[in-house]
């Protein structure tokens, strides 16, 4: 900070405003860094004003791609989707004036061409009317130059027409390097997609096991960095769904480890106790990560919704993602812990939940995808109010058409608008 405002201080000395406008950004984007986002805001508007008084396109979107960091930061979505598709705007616009420029030297160099064609025509003309008596020399000497042009005209096709046919060799191969490239790259995904699909319970063989019971599962990309996990151990049935750090390939990654230490924690050592499963999964992803206590801001891991239950009981723990229950059409949430399963800094054990089986109609384990996806009138997120009267919604119905239902929501909210995260519901009509 002190040499950001030593520089501010020069530069305003020398006048140099395009660049005491990219002072005040810096300046706005420390301020980001240490979570004092009244202040980046500040210096970010300075910014803004003397970039706009010399109309200088580059600090201009610098200081947007700052307060889109800003109001990401902040939770303020609406006001960074302002600011992205501003800086959208001005590269288009920065694009098409690098086009106009290129179009004009074209442009510039046919006339200068066509002028110089003109005045080969005038001069020939002179030559005739000067002399009649020279006329068929003129001819001759014009054939011979005409000759001439021409096959200078031929040389400079043909070696332009090869130059073309190289470059055009050299661009067919570096797109069929591409290409290979991007086809092995797709066929490891896709190989990986497989894996991740052997380590999932299918939705069928799931339904084999619980009654009523429906997923809706719609991963961004190939692979997902969202999974659900079941097992049956000392009469309890029990299911997680998480959400892993990221999504695609590192989310598929997380994933693998989340499925496999589950199967030994309860599989293997015969744990059945939501809580006591989460602490050991945490112990279990933070020794995989290799993680310590400087990495405890980077939140590399999990959240995780987990319920265990008979005919009876229902007992749930939750690390950042809730589980909602409706019984007799009222909406009941049960909190999670607020922290992920992996390092954080303030780390405690997680806590249980108990339920009367008898009184609940439907639950619902999810992810925060459906929750996040932007859609609707003002293209804006689905938020958690609005999802859980979806569910209160459709909790009356059998588990299929309770699936279709949800998928039409979501189908009709998001339109055109492409999916932002992985997407994982899981709901058990009682």
């Amino acid at each position: 900070m002190y040499f950001l405002v030593k520089g501010k201080e020069i530069r305003q000395k020398l006048n140099d405003i395009p660049n005491l406008s990219g002072s005040y950004n810096n300046i706005a984007l420390y301020y980001n860094e240490v979570k004092k986002y009244d202040l980046a805001l500040k210096y970010a508007d300075t910014s803004m004003q003397l970039a706009n008084r010399v109309q200088t396109k580059t600090e201009l979107i610098e200081v947007l791609d700052t307060y889109y960091n800003i109001y990401e930061k902040i939770g303020d979505y609406k006001n960074a989707l302002r600011c992205y598709r501003q800086r959208q705007e001005i590269l288009k616009e920065i694009q098409n004036k690098q086009i106009d420029k290129k179009m004009s030297e074209y442009e510039s160099g046919f006339n200068l061409q066509k002028k110089q064609e003109e005045l080969n025509q005038s001069k020939t003309q002179l030559l005739l009317k000067e002399s009649e008596e020279s006329k068929q020399k003129l001819k001759i000497n014009l054939m011979v130059l005409v000759m001439l042009l021409s096959g200078v005209g031929i040389f400079m096709v043909v070696s332009r027409n090869k130059k073309i046919r190289s470059a055009s060799k050299i661009i067919v191969q570096q797109k069929q390097l591409i290409e290979e490239k991007h086809k092995d790259i797709t066929d490891s995904i896709n190989y990986a997609q497989k894996i991740q699909t052997a380590l999932i319970i299918s939705e069928k063989s799931l339904a084999s096991k619980v009654d009523n019971v429906f997923v809706m599962f719609k991963p961004r990309d190939i692979v997902s960095g969202d999974f659900y996990w079941f097992s049956e151990k000392n009469g309890y049935k029990l299911l997680a769904v998480a959400d892993c750090t990221g999504h695609g390939v590192p989310g598929a990654f997380m994933s693998m480890i989340g499925i496999t230490m589950l199967n030994q924690i309860v599989n293997e050592k015969g744990i059945t106790s939501p809580a006591e499963i989460l602490n050991k999964l945490r112990e279990g992803v933070i020794s995989s990560l290799n993680q310590t206590s400087e990495e405890a801001g980077k939140r590399d891991g999990m959240d995780v919704s987990l319920i265990a239950w008979n005919k009876k009981e229902l007992i749930y723990a939750g690390a950042n993602n809730p589980c909602v229950v409706i019984s007799n059409n009222e909406i009941i949430e049960l909190k999670p812990n607020k922290q992920p399963v992996g390092l954080y800094e303030k780390q405690e054990p997680f806590t249980e939940q108990e339920m009367n089986l008898e009184t609940v109609d439907s639950i619902y384990l999810f992810t925060d995808g459906i929750i996040d996806q932007f859609g609707g009138p003002d293209s804006k997120k689905v938020k958690a109010k609005l999802f859980k009267e979806w569910l209160n919604e459709i909790s009356t119905y059998d588990s299929e058409k309770q699936k279709a239902e949800l998928e039409n929501k979501f189908t009709n909210w998001k339109k055109i608008i492409e999916q932002t995260d992985d997407v994982l519901v899981i709901g058990i009509k009682a």
